[in-house]
């Protein structure tokens, strides 16, 4: 476990591991878990890595000389001794009406005190609410009375949502717009900070920092202030931070939203999109799906509520018996409508998906045509304009466009109509509405779950078109980094050119030569695996060594191929033929030893990949 995690705890055996100790006073954490010294065992001890110094701040609190007690508590508070017991009185010859007495002084002295205090400390929060607000004016689309109303709770479960609900109708109006000109302020201060150009794009970093600030404000004293300036009437809990947590979180979107509304509009734009003769299949699937799914609904909501002998049981039982009566009445059977069908096309994906039961729900062309024409106003506002307006409210807004529409109702209504009509002919029976309402939930019900697959289709298409923008974009930078790599190789080879030697016999002109660096250069360590450096005939280790290193100190990293000695792991002391056939071995640059990758503490891939660089340099935990 962490040394985190063991604070508290008391151990008869303890080893710690002192490798990843990254803070002050860590180990003397993890010492003190054990009971005694017996039972302790301290490992990967380094005194410079393990052993952390205090910051300054500690030490200076440590050298500091402390106050005296004193038992009335005045060193701790700052406040005198309020009473002296009598002279010549002690505590045991005190009467019973002595007592009383002294108790009275002492609570009229702590009353006194106290309200001092609060007047002195309602002055300074009335001078700060003051100039805060003097100068500042909340604009007129700041819906006030909206922010409290997404605040209050319509299904109470919790008691902070009871509680919050009656905080809100209690809440002093003038009060609350003090409060909004405060956080409006400061959050627009923060805003501002942004700087931010329309007419470019927001890094990242910059957002980061934007939040950053707001967070450490909204934990900070000044919010808490603000708070308690608000709800100064009443004792201020959490239920009432979390009501001003949310109204500056509100007006944070707010001015967010307005920022917003200064970019332009993205070009990037998927393509357009209308009804073809291939899509029309997907289309009635897609509507039938929708008549099963509202009408399973409901045969579960009939089940439900079948034996409900209360009132508002036995309506919702009569709605959903005439829902499925309707729904009954708008869907045909397969054979009827493989009969009557002018567009025997629009049946490939109901087919194709059709199981052995066939037990697909299949509409008429009536209602087909209905979602064809639901289907191009879905279309026509799920767009990429759209998208960037309402962002996250994308399927709320067109939901309720759609439901605005009364000739989409009115298609579905005469749908409908003519629907129970043709059935009453052929002698069907099925339950007299005697409004529209039922058929109205029906409609709507209907419009949202098509518009579910609507909005999932376009999200899909909106993927699709980006990431084929990006790959082009990729594409566009590899183009551009390749001729920049023939260029740069013409330019290369055009200056070796120029240097070349000439074959003039002019010896005037000089002969560009080689010159070599009097430094040593670095040696490279030669990792291979024992599979690969073991031979059959000869069971010594050849190491190679680059041709970078200089001929005159080879002699003393090469191992000779007649050498008797053999070499093996520093740790675990197998060699090249005890070891696994593919063990890798790596040498240590500081006692030029030889130890296998997963005892030099490398089984890590990336550690592996990293140490394997030119001029890396790699020391065993002896030579640290």
């Amino acid at each position: 476990m962490s040394i985190h995690k063991s604070q508290g705890l008391t151990l008869d055996s303890l080893e710690i591991d002192c490798r990843q100790i990254f803070k002050p006073g860590q180990l003397g954490v993890a010492l003190g878990r054990a009971r005694e010294t017996k039972g302790l065992r301290v490992i990967n001890f380094n005194v410079k890595k393990s052993v952390i110094s205090q910051p300054a701040c500690v030490m200076n609190f440590m050298q500091k000389v402390s106050a005296d007690f004193q038992e009335d508590r005045s060193c701790c508070n700052n406040k005198q001794q309020r009473l002296e017991e009598p002279i010549g009185i002690g505590a045991g010859n005190l009467t019973v009406d002595d007592m009383i007495m002294i108790d009275e002084l002492t609570e009229l002295d702590e009353q006194e005190s106290s309200e001092e205090f609060d007047s002195e400390f309602d002055e300074v929060i009335k001078m700060i609410c003051e100039t805060q607000s003097e100068s500042v004016n909340l604009p007129t689309d700041l819906d006030l009375d909206g922010i409290l109303t997404g605040i209050k709770c319509t299904i109470v479960k919790t008691p902070m949502q009871y509680n919050t609900n009656k905080i809100l109708t209690e809440i002093d109006h003038a009060k609350y717009i003090q409060f909004c000109k405060n956080e409006y302020a400061k959050l627009s201060s923060f805003v501002e900070e942004l700087d931010v150009d329309p007419s470019k794009s927001v890094p990242s970093k910059l957002q980061t920092e934007f939040y950053t600030k707001v967070h450490a404000y909204q934990v900070s004293a000044e919010f808490r202030m603000n708070c308690l300036t608000f709800f100064e009437s009443m004792q201020c809990t959490e239920d009432h931070l979390h009501i001003c947590f949310n109204i500056s979180n509100q007006i944070r979107t707010y001015l967010l939203k307005k920022k917003a509304e200064l970019f332009p509009v993205g070009k990037r734009k998927i393509s357009d999109r209308i009804i073809t003769n291939a899509s029309e299949a997907r289309v009635r699937y897609v509507g039938g799906y929708c008549i099963a799914k509202v009408r399973n609904k409901y045969m579960q909501k009939k089940k439900s509520y079948m034996y409900k002998v209360d009132e508002s049981g036995q309506a919702v039982y009569n709605e959903s018996l005439q829902a499925v009566d309707i729904l009954d009445s708008i869907k045909v059977e397969e054979y009827y409508l493989l009969a009557t069908t002018t567009k025997p096309e629009s049946l490939l994906d109901v087919n194709r998906k059709q199981g052995l039961n066939r037990s697909l729900t299949n509409i008429p062309d009536d209602l087909f045509q209905f979602f064809q024409i639901l289907t191009e106003k879905c279309l026509q506002l799920l767009v990429d304009e759209n998208m960037n307006k309402y962002g996250s409210n994308l399927f709320e807004e067109i939901k309720n466009k759609i439901l605005e529409s009364s000739e989409l109702y009115n298609e579905f209504f005469s749908v409908v109509d003519k629907c129970r009509a043709i059935n009453q002919d052929l002698g069907e029976n099925y339950v007299q509405h005697s409004d529209n309402n039922v058929v109205k939930i029906i409609y709507k019900k209907i419009i949202k779950i098509y518009l579910m697959v609507m909005v999932n289709q376009f999200r899909k298409d909106v993927l699709d078109a980006f990431s084929i923008e990006k790959k082009m974009a990729h594409r566009k930078q590899v183009r551009v980094s390749e001729k920049s790599k023939v260029k740069s190789k013409a330019q290369k080879g055009s200056q070796n050119d120029d240097e070349r030697p000439s074959t003039s016999n002019d010896s005037s002109i000089p002969i560009i030569e080689p010159t070599c660096s009097s430094s040593r250069p670095k040696r490279r360590r030669k990792i291979k695996k024992t599979s690969e450096i073991s031979s059959s005939d000869d069971e010594h280790i050849n190491i190679e060594i680059p041709l970078e290193k200089p001929k005159d100190q080879a002699d003393n990293f090469e191992m000779s191929e007649n050498s008797d000695e053999e070499t093996s792991c520093q740790v675990c002391n197998l060699n090249q033929n005890t070891a696994p056939s593919q063990t890798q071995w790596i040498n240590c640059d500081g006692c030029n030893g030889w130890l296998h990758r997963k005892c030099a503490g490398l089984q890590h891939h990336l550690r592996w990949k990293k140490i394997n660089k030119k001029d890396e340099h790699f020391y065993c935990q002896q030579c640290e």
